[in-house]
């Protein structure tokens, strides 16, 4: 804002030549609405303050739900292991003719 006050305050007493450039404001009311503009922007209100601190508020809550969701799966996945952990040998045994087969059709086929 400093910037723009100061070269709205430095500007020249004419333009200049015969061929002023289009960039520049031409009339009186450009540099009003210039100044118009720097005040609005002046009292726009900041950013608040707080936006970080819910966000890591946020962040720990998510962090806290997402450990508690993987203890329970880790629990979980256990306590159908042990449940299951007899039938091992069937699954096994399951897998290994299931492979047999496969070995032998692609034997087969050539």
């Amino acid at each position: 804002m400093a910037i723009l006050e100061e070269i709205i305050e430095q500007r020249p007493p004419g333009i200049g030549h015969n061929k002023p450039p289009s960039e520049l404001p031409q009339t009186a009311e450009d540099i009003d609405e210039i100044i118009a503009l720097i005040k609005l922007l002046k009292e726009q209100p900041t950013l608040p303050p707080k936006p970080l601190t819910i966000i890591v508020e946020k962040n720990s809550r998510v962090r806290e739900l997402t450990d508690k969701f993987f203890d329970k799966l880790a629990e979980s996945a256990g306590t159908a292991v042990g449940k299951n952990i007899g039938n091992l040998p069937f699954w096994y045994g399951l897998y290994s003719a299931a492979r047999l087969v496969v070995d032998a059709v692609s034997t087969w086929r050539g």
